[in-house]
């Protein structure tokens, strides 16, 4: 994944991400239900965005100190507007680059490992500041997002188009990556699906809530007269122009290895 690409995309849509995150709210409501069990003190969440799961942590565990990254400076200019949690801290920093910092007893994540160029990399980053017995939780998407969007446009460009949540992983993958660093593992899976009005209207949505990675990958040129002939696909196909979230969610704890 090119994450200076995705970095760029977030920060410019950073005005107007929280009118086109349903979905990532209703996976931090998720995310925020699952993390739990016990009063954590020293929490990091990595990819804060705007703070949306931020405020839900926030109020969740008032006791705590969160330490909120992201590598999006337009996303932590409104993280800062949004939240006026005392016990917040907002930090630029790409976690795939630079060193993790300090020790914690939760580390989570709302919709963002599948950003990451090398998930397993972060995850062994994270092991090394966790805690004893400390805790991750996360959300991220799956291979089956905007599935129909990636059959339509292969119907209509013959097999060579490829989005970015085609690298994403699936359920399994996800599980075997996570499993060399944490034990035990639960983790499940939602489909979560929207409709728009227009095929233009949800192109649309994915630029403005800078989901889309590094775009469609293959050589096409989406004029006025191609939008309108995969609408018409999208439509005789699935009836409407609808768009599947496949998300993931795992929490786990920090496996008994040696340091």
């Amino acid at each position: 994944m090119n994450t200076l690409l995705v970095k760029n995309n977030f920060s410019k849509s950073a005005a107007t991400y929280d009118l086109n995150s349903g979905v990532q709210k209703k996976c931090a409501g998720i995310l925020a239900e699952i993390t739990g069990g016990k009063d954590y003190l020293r929490i990091l969440e990595i990819g804060c965005g705007t703070a949306f799961y931020t405020s839900l942590l926030a109020q969740k565990f008032e006791g705590a100190f969160i330490s909120a990254v992201d590598f999006s400076q337009g996303m932590l200019e409104m993280a800062r507007k949004r939240s006026s949690w005392r016990n917040v801290d907002f930090i630029l920093s790409d976690i795939e680059r630079n060193e993790l910092c300090g020790k914690y007893d939760l580390v989570t994540s709302n919709a963002s490992f599948q950003w990451f160029s090398d998930v397993e990399k972060v995850l062994s980053k994270i092991y090394g500041v966790l805690d004893k017995g400390g805790s991750i939780s996360f959300s991220l998407y799956g291979k089956n997002t905007f599935k129909e969007l990636n059959e339509v446009l292969n119907i209509h460009f013959g097999g060579s188009v490829r989005l970015s949540s085609n690298d994403f992983f699936d359920k399994a993958e996800t599980e075997k990556v996570v499993s060399k660093y944490f034990a035990p593992v639960n983790i499940f899976e939602e489909h979560f699906t929207e409709y728009f009005p227009t095929f233009l209207e949800f192109l649309k949505s994915i630029k403005n809530s800078g989901t889309r990675g590094e775009g469609i990958k293959g050589d096409l040129f989406l004029g006025k007269n191609a939008l309108k002939e995969i609408e018409k696909t999208y439509v005789d196909k699935y009836g409407a122009v609808k768009v599947t979230h496949h998300v993931i969610f795992v929490s786990a704890k920090k496996a008994g290895r040696d340091e």
